[in-house]
C-alpha cells in the first residue's frame, strides 16, 4: 500500500484563503456593462453639465464602446456629451419615459423637442415609450415628433469646444 502524504494545515489554510479570495473578487465586479447604468438621484452629477441629477423624467445615459457609463441630467445634455466626444454614432443609449419614468431604449422612444417643456438644461426634449403619448403630450405642450436617428442628425445647439491655438475662426481679442 503507498501511502499519499497528508496535506499540511498551513496548505489547507492558504487553499481555502485563496478560494475565498477569488470568489470575493468574483462578486465585486460591481453592475454589468450592459444595460442602463443605475442613477443615484439627488447625488450623480450630469457628465456633460456638471449639475447634480434629480429628476428622473429627463434623465439619460449612455454606455460607450468599452462599456463606460455616462449619466445626463437632460437628454440634450447626453446628444451634445456625445458630439463632442465624437462617440454619438458608437453609443448605446437609454432615456427615461416621460409618464412612467421608466427606462426606455433611445432608439426605440418617440422624442418630442421643442413646445413648452422646461428641461433641466433647456434641451427641451422628452421622450415617450409610445407614439400616442408623443403625440398627446405635443397636442397639449407644442413641439416636434421625431426619432432617435431624426435627433442625433439634427445640428448641434452649441459650438463643439475647440482649442482657440488651432481653430481658424477663433480671433484674439484684447480689452
Amino acid at each position: 500500500m503507498i501511502r499519499r502524504p497528508r496535506p499540511t494545515t498551513e496548505l489547507t489554510l492558504v487553499l481555502i484563503a485563496a478560494l475565498a479570495l477569488v470568489a470575493a473578487l468574483a462578486g465585486c465586479g460591481g453592475e454589468a456593462a450592459t444595460g442602463p447604468p443605475e442613477i443615484h438621484y439627488g447625488r450623480d452629477t450630469c457628465a456633460e453639465c456638471h449639475m447634480i441629477i434629480s429628476e428622473a423624467r429627463f434623465a439619460a445615459a449612455y454606455r460607450d464602446a468599452s462599456g463606460s457609463p455616462f449619466v445626463f441630467d437632460d437628454i440634450g445634455d447626453m446628444i451634445e456629451h456625445g458630439r463632442r466626444a465624437g462617440v454619438l454614432d458608437e453609443i448605446t443609449a437609454w432615456v427615461h419615459d416621460y409618464e412612467s419614468e421608466d427606462w426606455i431604449d433611445a432608439p426605440a422612444a418617440w422624442f418630442v423637442k421643442g413646445g413648452s417643456v422646461a428641461t433641466p438644461m433647456a434641451g427641451g426634449i422628452v421622450a415617450f415609450a409610445g407614439r400616442s403619448g408623443a403625440e398627446q403630450y405635443i397636442g397639449d405642450n407644442g413641439g416636434e415628433l421625431l426619432r432617435w436617428a431624426e435627433l442625433t442628425a439634427a445640428e448641434p445647439t452649441t459650438a463643439p469646444i475647440t482649442d482657440p491655438t488651432t481653430d481658424p475662426t477663433h480671433k484674439e481679442t484684447t480689452p
